[in-house]
This record gives structure tokens, C-alpha cells and sequence, in this order.
């Protein structure tokens, strides 16, 4: 559990202002996709086996991609600062080095995300019309009656949408965190390209 919330930690650093260097809220984001999570899950539903079929394999084919990043990133050598030609070219390698560490926390927590949504999508994928009979012969052995039962009833079909709500919460935070490290995967590897076209240039003029 400690991991877990390490790891929601270190992605939350992540999120600054580039030019001040000042943190940014996540809680903003959080609460708009929670927001939009509940509406749908009242609107919308269980999500239909066509939706978590979807859900489940898009997810698998993303996290591929985010582990062969992260495994880039941990085999690729850190930009040696002192080596730098010029004070651009030495900041450019130390952006380097912390967006290296940091695309690793984005893609760890991302790992998490679709790991959470992959397994509420698995629970709607189980056809729970035998659990929704155990839990009434259950109630009746119980003798709840009358507005005890409604009441369970009721409790049941709020505890189910505000499942299907978090279920779209994590879909909505993982697409965001995914749509993220492509922005920021693009970024990292077109400041690699000049920092080795800066090496490319020293050496030759050596």
C-alpha cells in the first residue's frame, strides 16, 4: 500500500509549471473526472460486454507500449552534464535527466491505473445475475421484509453505480496519463536528438 501511494506521489510531482518551476494542483483534474465518472455511471450503466472487451484490450496493447518505454529508460545512460559544450546544451541535458526520471513515474503510475481498470473491467465481464439471487435468497433466510429489504436493495444498486463510477474514473485517469507520456515521450526524445547532434558536431570538430 506504501508503494502505491509512493507511486501516485511521485507522478503528482510531475505536474509544474516549466518556466517556475511551481507545483501544480492534480486535484482540479481529479475532481472534474470524478464528477464526469459519476454522470456517466448513473446515466450510462453497467458497461456493456462490448465496452469492457474494448477496455480490456486497448489496455493491454497501451501498457505494452508504456513498459518498453520504461525499459528505455532504464537501459539508456544518463546525459553527463559535465560534458556539455555551452550553457544551452548542459540544460538541455540536465532536462534530459529529470524527464527521464520522471516519464518513469508517469509510466509507473500509468502501469497502476490500467492494472485497476483492467480488473473492474474483468468484474462486469462476470454475469452477477446468480449473485443477485444469492443475495436475495439470503435476505429472505434473514427475514428482512418490507422497507428493510428496499433498503438493502437500495444500498446495493448505490454501491454498484458508484463501482461503475470509479470503474470510469480510472478509464478517464489512465487515458489522460497515457495521452500525457506520448506528449512527453515526443518531447524527451526530440531534445535526444540534439543533444546527440551536439555530440555528433563535438566529436567531428575534434
Amino acid at each position: 500500500m506504501t508503494n502505491l501511494v509512493e507511486i501516485v506521489r511521485r507522478n503528482n510531482s510531475t505536474f509544474y509549471d516549466n518556466r517556475s518551476s511551481r507545483r501544480k494542483s492534480v486535484v482540479p483534474r481529479m475532481l472534474s473526472f470524478l464528477a464526469v465518472s459519476l454522470v456517466v455511471a448513473w446515466v450510462a450503466g453497467t458497461p456493456s460486454d462490448t465496452v469492457v472487451s474494448s477496455v480490456i484490450t486497448v489496455q493491454s496493447i497501451l501498457v505494452g507500449f508504456g513498459f518498453s518505454v520504461l525499459f528505455f529508460l532504464v537501459s539508456s545512460e544518463r546525459e553527463k552534464e559535465e560534458q556539455a559544450k555551452g550553457l544551452e546544451d548542459k540544460a538541455r541535458r540536465k532536462r534530459l535527466n529529470v524527464l527521464s526520471d520522471e516519464l518513469f513515474f508517469n509510466i509507473s503510475y500509468y502501469n497502476v491505473a490500467t492494472f485497476l481498470s483492467v480488473l473492474l473491467a474483468l468484474l462486469f465481464a462476470f454475469d452477477v445475475t446468480g449473485l443477485s439471487s444469492f443475495a436475495d435468497s439470503i435476505s429472505s433466510g434473514l427475514s428482512f421484509q418490507g422497507k428493510t429489504l428496499e433498503n438493502v436493495r437500495g444500498y446495493l444498486e448505490i454501491a454498484h453505480r458508484l463501482l461503475i463510477a470509479v470503474f470510469f474514473f480510472v478509464l478517464f485517469e489512465s487515458v489522460f496519463t497515457f495521452y500525457r507520456i506520448v506528449i512527453r515521450v515526443n518531447f524527451y526524445f526530440d531534445q535526444k536528438r540534439k543533444v546527440n547532434a551536439q555530440k555528433e558536431s563535438t566529436s567531428q570538430e575534434g
